[in-house]
Formats: C-alpha cells, sequence, structure tokens
C-alpha cells in the first residue's frame, strides 16, 4: 500500500493533551489543546520524541510524518521558572548493559515536613510507535530547589545513593562510583537548525527519472507497423530512446512533433528513437489507423511499431523495482537505453529535447550515472570506500531481485543476465549461484548447473536446499550414489520434505533396496496424502517386483486424488491386460487416449489387444498412429511388421 503512494489513514494530525488534575472522568482529567499548542499540523502524524534539544531545562519535541515535511522540531519556549534535573546513567557494562536499560531511578526531594517528596522513573528503549525519546532522564521539579537523594536500582538489581546533587543541572551517574558528575552544555555549534518555510511543490507533467543502477532489458518483443510479432533487442553501441504513445493523447502528439522538429539535432547526436505505440492494448479510445494517420501528418522519420503486452509489463515492472511509488505507467513514457540496451532514464510525460541529448552523453559513459545527477534533491556527495560499497550492495540487490522475479515467470535466460551482474559485485554470493544453477536446470544444462550448485555449497556449507537441488541433478545424469549422499544430508534437518522423500525412495528403488523405496513412498504420502506423485513412484516399485495386486490398488488410489494423472490409466490397463481382463483393459487404455491422444504406448497396447482378438484393420490404424508420434518405437514396429508378413 505504501508502495503505491497511499497512506495508513492519512492527514492524521498530531494530538496534544493537558492534564488538568481532574479525577473524575478522563474527559475531566485531560483537555484536547492540538491547536493551541501549534502541534496539529495538517501532516500524516506518525511518531514523536521528546528531548531538551536547546539545553534550556524543558523537554522539546521532534516529530516525524508520513508525507512532507517528513521532520519537524517544535522548541518548547514557554517561560516558567520551575526547575529541573537530568541524569544520564552508565552501567557497568558487565553484571547491567552500558546504557543501562531497565534501571529505575527514584528522586528525593527536601521537604519541611518529616516526609520527602518522590518521583520514580525507569529508563526504557523505546517510547512509542516507530521512536525512542532521549535516554536522558528528564525530571520536572516545580518551585522545588533542594534535592535530598537519587537511588538508582541498576538493570542487575543492585541499588545505589548519589547525592550531593543541585537543581537546574545535568548529570551523568556510573554504577559502582556513587559519584555524580556534572555534565557540561555542548557546543552551541551542535544546536543550529534552520527553520524554514514548508512549500508544497507545484504539479508537474514531466518526470525524469535517471538510474544509479542501469537494468539491462534483453529482447523485447512488439509488433511492427503491420501488426507482424518482432524482437527489438538493445545493445546497438549508442542511446536509443523507447517512447510509448497513443494517438488519442494530446501530449504524445507534441512529443511526437518535437522529435520530428529536432530531427536532425537528434541524429547529430546520434540518438535513435523508436516510437511504439500502446493503440490496440486495450484502451476503448485505442485506433491503429488513427495513430497511423498521425504519423503520416507528421511526416514521423523514426523507426515505429506497437507496444504488446509483454514489452509494457517488462517495463512496468523494472520501473515498479526501481522506483518506490509503483504507479501505472502514464502516456507518453520513455525510456533511454546506452550503448549496452540497458535502461538508464525513465522519463513521465513529454521528454525535453536538450535534456535527452545531455542525458545521452551521460549515458555513453561505461560507469554508472552521477550519483549527485540521479538525486531528487540536493545536496553534496559524500565520497569513501564504506559509501561506494553500499551503493554496489543496493545494486547487487535489485539485480538478483529481478532475476529471481524472471525464474517466477519461467524466463531463465533473462534471470541469468542480471544474476551475472550480481556475481560482478559480489562474487561469493551463495545464493546467486544457487539460483544460477536452478535457471541453468530449467534450461537442460545440467553440467553448468550442477557447477553453480556446488559453488554455493562451498561459499555456504550450511544452506542445505543445495544438497538438495544438488542432489536431483546428479540423479539425472546417473549419479546415484553422490546423489544420495547429498539427499542424506539434506534429510537429516529436512525429514519431512515430500519432494527429498519421494527422490530418496527413488534411489532406492535404483539400488533394489525395495524395503526402504517403500518406507520413503509411504512416509512421504503419510505427511502429504495429495502427494500423488510419490503414490505413482510406489506403484511404479509395485510392478518391477511383480507385485501386481499391490501395484493396481496404488494405482486405483491415485484415481481417486487425480483422475487425469498422467500414465495412470495406461498402467491400469496393462495390470487388465495381463490378469486376462481384455474389455476392461480397452476402456482403460481408450480413457488414456482421451487425456493422452499422443500417447504412442497406448495406441500400441490397443494395437496388441486388437491383434490378439483378429481385428488386423484396427491392429494396423493403431500401430500406424503410434509410428507416427514416435517412428523409434520397436514395439508398434515390430507389430505391423508381424500382421503384414
Amino acid at each position: 500500500m505504501i508502495l503505491q503512494g497511499r497512506s495508513f489513514s492519512g492527514l492524521e494530525r498530531h494530538c496534544s493533551f493537558l492534564n488538568t488534575g481532574g479525577t473524575t472522568t478522563e474527559a475531566e482529567r485531560f483537555a484536547n489543546v492540538s491547536f493551541v499548542s501549534g502541534l496539529d499540523f495538517p501532516d500524516d502524524g506518525r511518531a514523536l520524541s521528546v528531548v531538551d534539544w536547546d539545553q534550556d531545562g524543558d523537554l522539546d519535541v521532534w516529530l516525524s510524518a508520513r508525507n512532507a515535511p517528513r521532520v519537524r522540531l517544535m522548541l518548547n519556549d514557554s517561560r516558567s521558572e520551575n526547575h529541573f534535573l537530568m541524569l544520564n546513567l552508565k552501567g557497568n557494562g558487565t553484571t547491567s548493559n552500558r546504557d543501562a536499560i531497565g534501571a529505575r531511578v527514584q528522586l528525593v526531594l527536601a521537604k519541611d515536613t518529616e516526609h520527602s517528596l518522590q518521583q520514580i522513573q525507569t529508563l526504557r528503549a523505546g517510547e512509542g510507535f516507530l521512536s525512542q525519546d532521549s535516554k536522558t532522564i528528564h525530571f520536572g521539579l516545580g518551585k522545588k530547589s533542594e534535592i535530598k537523594q537519587v537511588l538508582v536500582q541498576w538493570p542487575d538489581g543492585t541499588k545505589e545513593i548519589f547525592t550531593n546533587i543541585k537543581i537546574d543541572q545535568k548529570y551523568e551517574l556510573t554504577q559502582g562510583s556513587s559519584n555524580a558528575v556534572v555534565v557540561a552544555p555542548r557546543n552551541d555549534a551542535m544546536l543550529d537548525l534552520i527553520a524554514s518555510e514548508q512549500r508544497v511543490p507545484k504539479g508537474v507533467e514531466q518526470a525524469r527519472i535517471p538510474l544509479v543502477t542501469r537494468m539491462p532489458l534483453g529482447s523485447l518483443p512488439i509488433r511492427n507497423y503491420v501488426g507482424k510479432p518482432q524482437i527489438l533487442e538493445g545493445g546497438t553501441g549508442g542511446p536509443v530512446l523507447i517512447t510509448l504513445w497513443a494517438s488519442w493523447c494530446p501530449t504524445c502528439k507534441e512529443e511526437l512533433t518535437s522529435f520530428t522538429q529536432e530531427m536532425e539535432k537528434i541524429q547529430a547526436n546520434n540518438i535513435g528513437i523508436i516510437a511504439l505505440s500502446i493503440d490496440g492494448l486495450g484502451d476503448e479510445r485505442s485506433d491503429f489507423n488513427a495513430g497511423k494517420e498521425l504519423l503520416d501528418t507528421l511526416q514521423f522519420q523514426f523507426p515505429v511499431g506497437f507496444a504488446t503486452h509483454q514489452l509494457v509489463d517488462k517495463l512496468q515492472n523494472i520501473h515498479d523495482l526501481l522506483i518506490p511509488l509503483q504507479h501505472p505507467l502514464p502516456v507518453p513514457s520513455s525510456f533511454l537505453m546506452d550503448g549496452d540496451g540497458q535502461l538508464s532514464v525513465i522519463y513521465k510525460g513529454k521528454v525535453d529535447i536538450d535534456t535527452l541529448i545531455k542525458d545521452s552523453l551521460l549515458v555513453t559513459q561505461k560507469k554508472y550515472l552521477d550519483l549527485i545527477d540521479t538525486s531528487s534533491f540536493q545536496g553534496s556527495l559524500m565520497e569513501s570506500n564504506e559509501f561506494e560499497n553500499v551503493v554496489l550492495q543496493n545494486q547487487a540487490r535489485i539485480y538478483f531481485k529481478r532475476g529471481t522475479d524472471l525464474i517466477d515467470k519461467k524466463q531463465y535466460a533473462e534471470a541469468l543476465t542480471y544474476f551475472n551482474k550480481v556475481l560482478e559485485i559480489d562474487p561469493k554470493s551463495f545464493k546467486t549461484h544457487y539460483n544460477m544453477g536452478l535457471a541453468f536446470a530449467r534450461l537442460n544444462d545440467i553440467d553448468v548447473a550442477i557447477k553453480h550448485i556446488q559453488k554455493a555449497l562451498e561459499l555456504n556449507p550450511q544452506y542445505l536446499y543445495s544438497h538438495k537441488i544438488l542432489g536431483q541433478l546428479l540423479l539425472k545424469k546417473g549419479g546415484y550414489a553422490q546423489a544420495k549422499v547429498h539427499f542424506t544430508t539434506f534429510l537429516e534437518d529436512n525429514p519431512d520434505d515430500i519432494e527429498a522423500l519421494n527422490t530418496y525412495g527413488i534411489l532406492f528403488s535404483k539400488e533394489k533396496n525395495y524395503k526402504a523405496a517403500e518406507d520413503a513412498f509411504k512416509k512421504a504420502s503419510r505427511i502429504d496424502p495429495l502427494f500423488t506423485q510419490a503414490y505413482f513412484n510406489l506403484a511404479q516399485m509395485y510392478l518391477v517386483q511383480n507385485n501386481f495386486k499391490e501395484a493396481n490398488n496404488t494405482f486405483a488410489e491415485i484415481l481417486t486424488i487425480e483422475p487425469n494423472y498422467p500414465e495412470v490409466l495406461y498402467n491400469l490397463g496393462f495390470l487388465a491386460e495381463l490378469s486376462g481382463e481384455t474389455q476392461r483393459a480397452i476402456n482403460l487404455y481408450s480413457g488414456e487416449l482421451k487425456n493422452n491422444p499422443v500417447s504412442y504406448k497406448t495406441l500400441t497396447a490397443l494395437g496388441r489387444i486388437m491383434e490378439k482378438k483378429g481385428a488386423v484393420d484396427y491392429a494396423v490404424e493403431y500401430y500406424s498412429q503410434a509410428i507416427a508420434l514416435n517412428n523409434q518405437y520397436e514395439p508398434a514396429i515390430k507389430g505391423l511388421n508381424r500382421i503384414r508378413k
């Protein structure tokens, strides 16, 4: 909700209440003085903390808000002859924490009678929502002018008395010293703050967003101006601006007109422009022909085409990853790529030609845009290795997030582009190697996938999911013994992982350790009764052992959970055929073909039954269909040859 620019409640003013000393009802005890105190600003208020900022003995208030200004300082300049005492506590750092959090302070004031007045405060960490007051304990003394003693109960339970403490002072009390040390006021230069007037910025029709982190765009799916699919590739060697526009958008017409009028200037600076219409993507105002007519009228000379939903989604996703306020892209929106095809600047609204030329010169540099230039506010750059490292780590975080998002979208090749950028910054990122292993595995490059998972395991042996994935990959390569070692390691800490248990059962089956395999499959099924893959592998294992009864029962159980599970009907048909239930076998095989009409195994099985029944024409038809689907499938080829002899 916040990323979309929304507030929790909106315009929630700060409130201030005065304790009137009433005792009957809460309404009588506290009076709302928000307005007269001057604290009820029209901000979306969030938190406050109190501190004697100007060191005059009374407490001042820092306010924070969700909207601008994010922080306010309210100085308490009320005049009073009342007195105060401020205390900084310091624990011994062994039996009590150094900040003395949890200490209980009892202030005893002198009084003419035999009884003394007392005030008690506790030093806490956290005073309210998203806030922490000063750790200096402040006592308001009113007109009282003499302090008898201060009793501190430290966090470890020990008690200590401090005396010789005067009013209107700040002291440091150190555990074990019994000596109150006066704290000198801070240098006045530390307190200088310049008051500013809140000014609401004017609304603008344009936004220029230069990126610290350049984002590879990869292949961009578009349609040319006759409507045929086309792939737009970046990395042309020079800057390229992609602009999204619509025929019904007046600002778009202004922008296209300015491109036409400044064409020579744009071309002189080696800037490519590609104008992509969003007409036809669902907006009721969209009109293909209107867009073409507009371009003809303007005599637009730059390359043109139509955007696709995939292209707009990609640009929107990258925008949302980089920019906190995730509003839908307006039209026009434009995207400046550098010579390597990396997104470098985003423009919302009409692009200014001079700004475009300036940005194009910047993005031709191989390094990232100047941080001063990319900042949304004025200031000076803090140059240090630590700061540069923070910038790089943030870039690595963004690249990694984009890579994992692309894996979720099954765009594995493009995900690898971003993961490689992470490794350029942080070669020891084990999670990056792990995800690269997943991506290469999906691309069926098993050898490279294994290398990345092994590297992830080397960098972080405690990340046990690397064992699971590595075991799966080694299993595909036929390395059963190695795979079993990794699954054993993984299952030691994850004994209820059904996928690992299922694969564990497969490994035991390969070793012909059928009892252990059965235990693994059944355990996975008990943990998740709907995990039909474990049932299927268990049934297959029964088939291998010629335990047809258990195989038949297990296959039938699968159908009660997932009626269209692949190959179950085929296997039940095969078992029916073995037991001589020919018609039942035909029915089951036919049911399988309805779900999977390209199953050459099922077609061959039906051909075999028809051949045994003497229905030669039907047998030839089934065998021929099977061979058409797989001309290397020997059972079908042999069956057809038998008949033709």
